[in-house]
């Protein structure tokens, strides 16, 4: 099902309640004895990082400059996401007047309190369909959640059980990840009104309403 959204509803929307996923891991019984703090599960509880795309594009101030948008494919020396052939693909493959909905994830330590005494392991989305300059500032990306910490004394870091523990841990809090981007284009992508004007897009696509897909 398409979800529909039209302003001011596509702004109410997006500036709601965010929603939220929880993927929980099961910690095996071996696992917990090596632990400082045993604990029968580890849970990682995150925004949907599609919502946060969605808030970036119609809530940012970097969506409101059609200067710093890029929605579809352009000639160019892969200087940025919206140049090559992929793109071209991408685009090539999609219903006429809709748009990927492209991003970047990148993993990074962020400071959970304060003076920084509580660190995490963050995930982060950067909104692709922004351009490579924008895509730098903090108002072109969202920390969407923090991966659980699980504490092991420093003897038992290094055991093999334990490395591939915590590796089968985090694809399986990836997965969730991907499972929401694979939930978006399930349900039709999002029919969305721009903060830009209609002059922002190519002359061929203002015809409709862009159609936005995730990039696979």
């Amino acid at each position: 099902m398409t979800l529909l959204l039209v302003s001011p509803q596509a702004h109410a929307e997006a500036s709601g309640g965010a929603r939220k996923v929880t993927s929980v891991y099961t910690v095996p019984p071996e696992i917990q004895a090596l632990m400082t703090r045993p604990a029968d599960s580890a849970a990682f509880t995150f925004t949907d990082p599609v919502d946060a795309l969605l808030r970036l594009l119609l809530l940012s101030p970097m969506g409101a400059d059609a200067r710093n948008l890029a929605f579809f494919p352009e000639p160019g020396d892969l200087s940025d996401y919206c140049n090559g052939a992929r793109m071209q693909r991408v685009h090539d493959s999609l219903p006429r007047g809709a748009a990927a909905l492209t991003c970047a994830i990148f993993f990074d330590e962020i400071n959970r309190d304060q003076k920084g005494f509580n660190t995490g392991d963050g995930a982060i989305v950067v909104g692709g369909f922004f351009r490579a300059q924008i895509r730098e500032s903090t108002d072109a990306k969202v920390s969407f959640g923090t991966f659980p910490k699980v504490h092991f004394p420093p003897e038992n870091r290094k055991l093999d059980k334990v490395k591939l523990f915590m590796k089968k841990m985090r694809h399986h809090h990836l997965k969730a990840i991907y499972n929401c981007f694979t939930r978006f284009n399930k349900r039709g992508g999002a029919i969305v009104h721009l903060q830009v004007p209609s002059h922002a897009i190519p002359p061929a696509q203002q015809t409709r309403p862009l159609i936005f897909l995730l990039s696979p």
